[in-house]
């Protein structure tokens, strides 16, 4: 089934189950929302995954290492792509088709928004900060899609390196080709930038878009692009906002999972679409990484628990074993470091980072980083940036933007029974392959692996 056979098929099935709010249009086949309060429960329909983000890609990162016993009970496509194979799904995954379905009901809302007369001011209010969710839930499905499907952004190419289809109409009858990586950038960010001045500073709930995470979104994105002046900016607009941090030494250590759902740090609820190896218990974290954390370092305690196997990760900013993968504070924190240290402002980049990491530590068992220049600045920042972040969602987007440097290239490497697998920085199979049913029906270019 198609991207287009997808949505129209999920639309009919999934919102025609949203408590029958969704009256059908004479003589149509699309169920099509009458009323503002139904525009916005289409946007929080749990139904659709609205706040799921993929997770097959973690697989394929050096965060994680998986026993032969446990690779054995893994999924096909999970096998795959762990040990990064040519092909990695047998059939049309999650991680395509539901970005997508994301994508057609926030088409949806964008497309009535502007046909239904508001009732109210609260209404006409409401359409409003609606069109806001939806460009924010779009743009974010987008840069999902791109981070698996499309090569890594580089502004000498993206206006010759293929996208991923860009569909800005809730019209599932009409084919759209792959664009250019420089054109579906340019749509996401400029939605975000719209989003900005049609939404509220907070949202009620945080698995709404808001206007600080539309920054927070927007510094994530910058960042994968390599616009570390743009990723500063915005990260440094969330932080004006809200640069609350938890003290890790208040959680409980002793709790299974030690960070409340919706906790103080967190802007944006999103989680990662549930796999096998997440619930496995022959799934760990990944030795090398675990070594990295001090002994005084809270986060070793308070991320991770050891058995006679190996090392589990429970830091979830979800308060159970759900990988959460929304934007946080600490994330911008980083960025806005990471930016600071990329201009050469190294007193602000080590300040950042130190406000920051002072939260993490046993009390009066932190010694503050300094850096004599930028690279070591930077390398500072970039190791902490893999120790703080782990299992959000964004190893893999930092493989595939860290590995275009020399001084930052990362060779991951694993072994399964009595075979070695590997990825070179550059590799081409650091592009998902998009699911062979896509291609077939819709006729789209393959990404070459």
């Amino acid at each position: 089934m198609n991207t287009r056979n997808t949505i129209l098929s999920f639309s009919l099935i999934m919102l025609g189950a949203c408590d029958g709010f969704l009256d059908q249009k004479p003589q149509s086949n699309l169920l099509i929302p009458q009323k503002a309060v139904e525009l916005e429960q289409l946007l929080d329909a749990t139904l659709l995954g609205i706040n799921s983000t993929p997770g097959i890609l973690e697989m394929s990162t050096d965060n994680l290492h998986i026993t032969e016993e446990g690779f054995l009970g893994l999924t096909l496509i999970e096998r795959n792509a762990y040990a990064w194979q040519e092909d990695v799904y047998e059939f049309l995954g999650s991680d395509w088709s539901v970005p997508y379905q994301q994508i057609l009901a926030a088409n949806v809302v964008l497309e009535q928004a502007g046909e239904i007369v508001p009732e109210n001011s609260d209404d006409a209010e409401l359409l409003i900060e609606l069109r806001g969710r939806a460009l924010w839930m779009r743009s974010q499905a987008y840069f999902q899609l791109l981070s698996a499907f499309a090569a890594p952004y580089s502004p000498g190419s993206a206006n010759d390196s293929p996208g991923v289809p860009l569909r800005l109409s809730p019209n599932v009858s009409t084919f759209v080709d792959r664009g250019t990586i420089g054109e579906d950038y340019d749509q996401i960010t400029g939605d975000l930038e719209l989003a900005i001045g049609l939404l509220p500073e907070y949202a009620e709930y945080k698995t709404r878009p808001s206007k600080i995470s539309s920054h927070a979104l927007l510094a994530r994105i910058y960042l994968a692009m390599e616009e570390y002046e743009k990723a500063g900016f915005h990260a440094g607009k969330v932080l004006e906002i809200n640069n609350t941090l938890l003290d890790y030494s208040e959680l409980d250590l002793a709790a299974r999972y030690p960070f409340p759902l919706f906790n103080d740090e967190v802007i944006h609820h999103l989680e990662m679409m549930n796999y096998r190896h997440m619930n496995s218990g022959l799934t760990f974290v990944d030795s090398t990484l675990v070594g990295m954390f001090g002994d005084n370092d809270l986060r070793k305690e308070l991320l991770f628990t050891p058995d006679e196997q190996g090392i589990s990760f429970d830091g979830n900013y979800s308060g159970s074993r759900v990988r959460f993968s929304g934007l946080a504070t600490n994330e911008m924190y980083l960025i806005s470091a990471e930016c600071a240290a990329r201009r050469g402002d190294i007193g602000e980049s080590m300040e950042i980072l130190n406000t920051l990491l002072e939260t993490r530590w046993v009390e009066g068992g932190f010694i503050p980083y300094t850096a004599s220049n930028s690279e070591e600045a930077l390398r500072l920042i970039l190791m902490e940036r893999r120790k703080e972040l782990i299992f959000r969602g964004i190893r893999w987007t930092d493989l595939r933007r860290l590995n275009k440097d020399q001084r930052f290239a990362t060779l991951v490497t694993r072994k399964i029974g009595s075979e070695s697998f590997e990825i070179s920085p550059g590799s081409p199979r650091y592009v998902l392959p998009i699911p062979p049913e896509e291609i077939q029906v819709s006729g789209i270019a393959q990404n070459p692996r």
